[in-house]
């Protein structure tokens, strides 16, 4: 049976992960169409029996934060957080105490269902995984990330499907690990991906080489020195030198910072405070001013990737109706442009920052900057210009930014369960092998699950877009039942192009309310177009004042700059047994699009 081995790069804010067999890495498409996942838990409606993971999570963190779980990896470094009555009640969900840890299984979870559907999988069975931990993790902290490892299913198993532990010797104690899952710090498994695709790990010769890894992801930050040392016939040693870091510094500050110019500007035409909802802001809803922070941050995130990085002169953030409330009668357009140096003036502070920590590593190395050979960046932020220029301005020459560089983690860690042998890692804990207490624990593990609520097998609501002049089609009703039949529900509907700007937004919702006419049999009406008949209106209210939708989230796109309502465009909703969804559009005759939620 071959070998397969995972490797997973357990991030703050993004989650990837890469699948190995016989020495060929293959990255893991862990949501549709992309390779990383936002670490991100959505319990929907407070339910444990509703959970959605990575984008369709993240999106609803501003908009319902009670119901989303992130930057849960920060309070695994200890038991701090059970400290604090605000935080254990944060982690109560209906009615059942969670723990960070649980969250990180769930994204854990997720990703051995991938691996083991993977073509990799498919002679075999996943029998490693190594999953990467920051350089100054605590002992803790890794055991939370194995403990999180065996609830999502990895490890090795004996044939009654119990985790196999190895019982090992280390420091004159015995301890207990389980077989098959392992850590390895993360600047190690950057260090090592780099090495294995440049092929300076020659093992023909003895070499010694300092790496320096410059590690600037969506919501920490750090550096770290290693010393790699490669002797003849034996694979690379790995050593660490110097790591400094910032806890609460990366891309989502740059984003933050495209965000206060935008409101500020925002602010002086309207008077409405988006960045701080608390404010009166004109009477709005809290809710309402929440929802438009939300859109404003994905459209300076927008920014960021699509016009100050690819080098753009000034940023035009735009967003028709950002806030409505019909009842204060307050519609208020978005509008305006981000000048690129105002821009990298405001980000400065944060750019200085980075290379004051690479400075502080550097020192406690006790090394010079010209005894490092190699400077890897790796995190999604250096992908933009603005952090290769601070890097390259400081070291002197034009640093390594992987193709993969989202992944290179990730793929480092599983190349090096190639490689080396699996490290023991101790637990607090000795676990012995007795065959009755691990009966008994999993017959206890067994009545647990029973108690749990069972995942739905129905669609949850209604689902449908936003399209003719703010009404909503419905595309898929609710209730439907999965079965061996049916795992997905699709529905389409043709439109044509609103404007002639080049540009559209299509608005996805979704409402547990009964929109849909029925007969007198009860059964859904249909129109001469195939569609669900609905005459509502997406800013009709509830009785209590609340509105009947609620916005999955916008998706854009681009379109021919063609005359208005002449360019066909089909719209296919798509929702799968976990209630995630996805929308294909289709302009005209190009290749359609996909977005998820």
């Amino acid at each position: 049976m071959a070998k397969i081995t995972v490797g997973v790069d357990l991030g703050t804010t993004n989650t990837c992960a890469a699948i190995v067999k016989d020495g060929i890495a293959k990255f893991l498409e862990l949501e549709p169409n992309s390779l990383t996942m936002p670490s991100a838990v959505r319990f929907v409606d407070g339910k444990t029996d509703n959970v959605v993971i990575g984008r369709l999570a993240k999106r609803f963190a501003i908009v319902k934060p009670k119901e989303v779980f992130v930057s849960f990896k920060t309070l695994m470094q200890n038991e701090e957080w059970l400290n604090d009555p605000k935080i254990v009640d944060r982690y109560k969900i209906d009615g059942e105490q969670y723990t960070p840890t649980d969250m990180a299984a769930k994204l854990l979870t997720h990703i051995y269902e991938v691996a083991q559907s993977s073509e990799f999988a498919a002679e075999g069975t996943i029998n490693n995984v190594k999953i990467c931990v920051p350089a100054a993790s605590t002992p803790y902290y890794k055991k939370e990330v194995i403990k999180a490892a065996i609830q999502a299913g990895f490890g090795e198993k004996d044939e009654n499907g119990e985790v196999i532990y190895i019982e090992e010797e280390i420091d004159g104690k015995k301890v207990s690990t389980p077989k098959g899952i392992t850590t390895i710090e993360e600047p190690f498994a950057a260090a090592y991906s780099y090495g294995y695709k440049n092929g300076f790990f020659d093992q023909d010769k003895t070499k010694d080489q300092n790496i320096m890894v410059y590690d600037f992801g969506g919501g920490t930050f750090d550096v770290s020195i290693i010393n790699v040392s490669t002797e003849k016939g034996r694979n690379p040693e790995f050593k660490l030198l110097g790591t400094y870091g910032v806890t609460h510094l990366g891309g989502d500050d740059i984003d933050m910072a495209i965000m206060k110019i935008a409101a500020k500007q925002f602010y002086k035409e309207h008077k409405i405070d988006l960045i701080n909802a608390d404010k009166d802001n004109k009477g709005l809803k809290k809710r309402d001013v929440l929802t438009a922070q939300s859109t404003l941050k994905e459209l300076s995130e927008r920014a960021k990737i699509e016009d100050f990085a690819q080098g753009a002169t000034e940023a035009h953030i735009e967003q028709l109706s950002i806030i409505f409330d019909q009842e204060d009668d307050c519609d208020c357009n978005l509008d305006v442009i981000v000048p690129r140096d105002k821009f990298l003036e405001s980000i400065q502070p944060l750019l200085d920052k980075t290379i004051e920590c690479t400075k502080n590593a550097i020192q406690e190395s006790k090394l010079e900057l010209d005894d490092i050979n190699r400077f890897v960046l790796v995190g999604g932020s250096t992908k933009a210009p603005w952090v290769r220029d601070v890097v390259k301005s400081f070291v002197g020459k034009d640093p390594y930014l992987a193709d993969n560089v989202d992944v290179i983690v990730g793929e480092g860690a599983a190349l090096i369960c190639e490689v080396f042998e699996d490290q023991v890692i101790p637990t607090e804990e000795k676990k012995e092998n007795n065959k009755t207490d691990q009966s008994k624990e999993k017959e206890e593990r067994n009545e647990k699950e029973k108690a749990r609520p069972t995942t739905t097998n129905k669609t949850s609501q209604h689902y449908g877009v936003e399209v003719r002049g703010g009404f909503f089609i419905p595309l898929i009703i609710k209730g439907l039942t999965f079965d061996d039949e049916h795992s997905s529900y699709s529905g389409s509907i043709k439109c044509t192009n609103p404007n002639d700007s080049g540009n559209v937004y299509i608005t996805g919702w979704s409402t547990q309310e009964d929109v849909i006419e029925k007969n007198e049999n009860g059964e859904p009406i249909k129109g001469e177009d195939g569609n669900y008949v609905s005459n509502m209106s997406v800013h009709a209210l509830k009785k209590d004042g609340e509105k009947i939708f609620s916005s999955i989230g916008q998706f854009h796109i681009n379109i021919p700059k063609v005359e208005a309502h002449t360019l066909d465009i089909t719209l296919t909703l798509t929702v799968l047994k976990d209630n995630s969804l996805s929308l294909e559009v289709k302009v005209g005759d190009n290749e359609p699009i996909v977005q998820t939620w």
